[in-house]
């Protein structure tokens, strides 16, 4: 059990304080818990492979989905028009709400899916 607080205290470090890009850092997190559960090394990759692959086999259709949608609401013009409409209608001072409630109308679908 203190080996995984381990790896989740290190996983916490390397992404809060030493700003390394989190799957750089789950990877390893991952690492390091295998060492500290003395599983031998040549299980380790296999054992981490299987780990994000079960965690993202079922997310990969919904992330999929999601890039495809962003992209057609990106190259369409609609999430820009959004925030345009927004930004006339609430006032250039008002742009961090138009922005953020743009996000916001942008990201329900995306959510969803």
């Amino acid at each position: 059990m203190l080996s995984v607080l381990a790896a989740v205290v290190l996983l916490t470090v390397l992404i809060a304080w030493g700003r390394v890009q989190p799957l750089i850092a789950f990877v390893v997190a991952a690492l390091v818990a295998g060492l500290l559960l003395g599983l031998p090394l040549q299980k380790i990759p296999g054992a981490i492979e299987k780990g994000i692959g079960d965690l993202l086999g079922s997310l990969i259709v919904i992330v999929c989905l999601g890039a495809v949608f962003g992209k057609l609401i990106a190259d369409s013009g609609a999430a820009q028009r959004i925030a345009t409409s927004l930004i006339g209608g609430l006032g250039p001072s008002r742009m961090p709400v138009a922005l953020t409630i743009t996000g916001f109308v942008v990201g329900i679908p995306l959510y969803y899916n």
